[in-house]
């Protein structure tokens, strides 16, 4: 997947020197003959994108999850994971972008994801926006070493490939098959109880992929911006689960009372003009 000239160790050392600055020649791929390769597009341009392989042993640092670092090709040439310890600096040819405040996790629990639809449409919309209009750059995504940060911004990358790309979630899981298990984790529920059943990430887009053949959800008409208006406390902590039959809500308590983050809980009356 990258050159043998230059390793992961090798470019995280010389980002610890160089405050972040990313070797260009890390961000290069492997020639591969392409003729063979399943090839994707975004729906209405013509640029192909070629899903990369992890390469055993050169995606990843030895030295153990608390200082694990990765540096892992997406898309070739083009779209790249980087499990950072600082933020990086942006290069001529390399733009870097970060999950913000509004797409970061916030857990119940034990819980820490996986993102929500908002976070999820908003990530994938801001790659495909990049991959559109600067066709001669490349994008690199980076994150905490941390392995919830880690799995969440895997998470996030297989979807927009599935989302965006159509790419089947087996294949969404390739450029990730060699994550070791102890950073890439599963999923749980959101208690503090021993977990008594793991969701895997290819689960997580196994489900938007059958959801989008179902039309149960619906990406081109998807508002990230009205999903986290009703997902607030304050505005009535509702889900659109099913379009028009199935909505998903805290239940209403029949006098207001204030929440624990100091909005005021709704009573039956509130939901009428919403439902």
């Amino acid at each position: 997947m990258m050159s043998s000239e230059f390793s992961c160790r090798e470019m995280f050392e010389e980002e610890c020197e160089q405050e972040s600055m990313v070797d260009r020649e890390v961000l290069k791929s492997p020639t591969r003959n392409r003729e063979f390769c399943q090839w994707y597009s975004i729906p209405g341009h013509d640029e192909r994108f070629f899903v990369s392989e992890s390469v055993e042993g050169s995606d990843f640092s030895p030295q153990g999850v608390a200082s694990f670092r990765a540096l892992i090709s997406i898309l070739d040439d083009r779209f790249f994971l980087a499990a950072l310890h600082r933020k990086p600096i942006d290069q001529d040819d390399v733009h870097f972008i970060g999950v913000n405040k509004r797409m970061r996790y916030v857990p119940f629990a034990a819980d820490f994801g996986p993102p929500n639809l908002a976070a999820t449409m908003m990530f994938c919309e801001e790659v495909q926006r990049f991959l559109v209009e600067e066709p001669s750059k490349k994008l690199v995504f980076y994150t905490s070493p941390k392995p919830e940060d880690l799995t969440n911004s895997i998470f996030l990358c297989g979807a927009f490939m599935v989302v965006v790309l159509r790419v089947s979630p087996a294949e969404a899981l390739k450029p990730f098959a060699n994550v070791p298990r102890d950073v890439c984790l599963n999923y749980r529920d959101a208690t503090w109880d021993p977990v008594s059943f793991e969701l895997s990430l290819t689960s997580c887009w196994a489900g938007l992929e059958r959801a989008i053949q179902r039309g149960v959800f619906k990406p081109a008409s998807f508002d990230p911006e009205e999903y986290l208006h009703y997902d607030n406390h304050g505005n009535g902590n509702l889900n659109h689960v099913v379009e028009g039959k199935f909505v998903a809500f805290k239940s209403p308590r029949e006098k207001r009372a204030k929440n624990s983050d100091g909005t005021l809980s709704h009573t039956p009356a509130d939901y009428i003009n919403v439902l």
